[in-house]
């Protein structure tokens, strides 16, 4: 009974729904698909990407970079190589200029590209402060993986990262081989920074402040006006060849030419030889000589106290035996006696 009680119950809450549902058939609650989200790049700033290819490292170096007006592209210094390499930089609008890399970072993945047919196209400007964590950042590169076509993107500033040359800045932004060099931009299309690689669905790219120093004191500090032909690359013993803004005001003049002749001084100064260095230790003691030959004999000492006594002793009987000589030498015989008389023999004195 309890069975049949369940069932009714069972079959008039079904009932109650498909009464609800029109035709008697509900349709299957579908889950609202999600839309991705469009990256809405700034357009200055996809007008100013450029693909960058790199000539003479004996294979071509592909990336990407940002133009900053007058000429110059902002790029990665890992993506340019060495001064003086030749460049090919493409817009978005397709034209296509040739540059020279004259620029190299010295404490960031950063360098310049000169393209003196690039004047006049579209640029941006370094943004004056660094957006806040959590904000959204657009990036425009050329990845290999889309056939080195402009390829926007759109992430989020996560923070900071040390790395070996200093401080990065962290995104939550996906990248590709090829986007090295990209620019990372504001909401307004103003550069806060420069795309050099990534791991693990995150971005790394060069620290705001020093990007913003490598434009204002490198890129556009003083030198050369725009249409002018890039320099020759530097050697080991002057210091890279610089940029200017164009038409630096007249009063600066007279300052930028102390500070080139001191540039100048400050470089001749490092390729002079330093003083000598301290004297090494002494070396290790040399090996024992062979002995000499054997001497000659010294002279005989003198004789011991008993040979001399036997040379006395010899001397004084030679002496004797030369004195008895001598009393032998000088006997006279005596007239022979007669025979009644005894034989004698007397010493006399010899004649003188």
């Amino acid at each position: 009974m309890k069975h049949l009680i369940v069932i009714w119950a069972v079959l008039f809450m079904a009932g109650q729904a498909l009464a609800q549902c029109p035709g008697g058939v509900c349709p299957i609650p579908q889950q609202p698909g999600r839309r991705p989200q469009q990256p809405n790049v700034p357009a200055v700033a996809v007008a100013a990407s450029v693909k960058v290819v790199v000539h003479g490292r004996g294979a071509d170096s592909g990336g990407s970079g940002t133009h900053l007006g007058s000429g110059i592209i902002l790029t990665n210094r890992h993506v340019a190589g060495r001064l003086g390499c030749p460049a090919d930089v493409t817009f978005a609008s397709g034209q296509q200029f040739h540059g020279t890399v004259i620029i190299i970072c010295g404490y960031s993945d950063m360098a310049a590209i000169y393209a003196p047919g690039a004047v006049g196209q579209p640029n941006v400007e370094i943004a004056s402060a660094m957006v806040p964590v959590g904000s959204d950042v657009f990036s425009a590169g050329y990845p290999r993986n889309a056939g080195r076509r402009l390829t926007q993107k759109r992430g989020t500033l996560k923070g900071g990262a040390r790395v070996e040359w200093g401080l990065s800045n962290t995104l939550a932004m996906h990248c590709s081989a090829g986007d090295s060099g990209s620019g990372i931009f504001n909401s307004d299309g103003q550069l806060v920074g420069v795309l050099w690689g990534g791991y693990g669905g995150e971005t790394l790219c060069c620290a705001y402040r020093d990007t913003k120093r490598f434009i204002e004191e490198e890129c556009f500090r003083h030198g050369r006006q725009p249409g002018q032909a890039p320099p020759s690359p530097s050697g080991p013993s002057a210091p890279p060849p610089i940029i200017a803004r164009p038409n630096p005001q007249p009063e600066s003049q007279a300052l930028l030419a102390k500070i080139d002749a001191l540039a100048a001084a400050i470089a001749a100064i490092k390729m002079q030889p330093g003083p000598p260095g301290p004297m090494g230790p002494a070396g290790p003691a040399g090996t024992v000589g062979l002995a000499g030959r054997e001497g000659p004999a010294g002279p005989a000492g003198p004789p011991g106290k008993d040979a001399n006594a036997s040379a006395i002793a010899v001397n004084r009987l030679a002496a004797a035996l030369a004195r008895i000589d001598a009393l032998e030498n000088r006997l006279v015989p005596l007239p022979q006696p007669s025979p009644s008389a005894p034989t004698r023999m007397r010493v006399v004195p010899a004649q003188q």
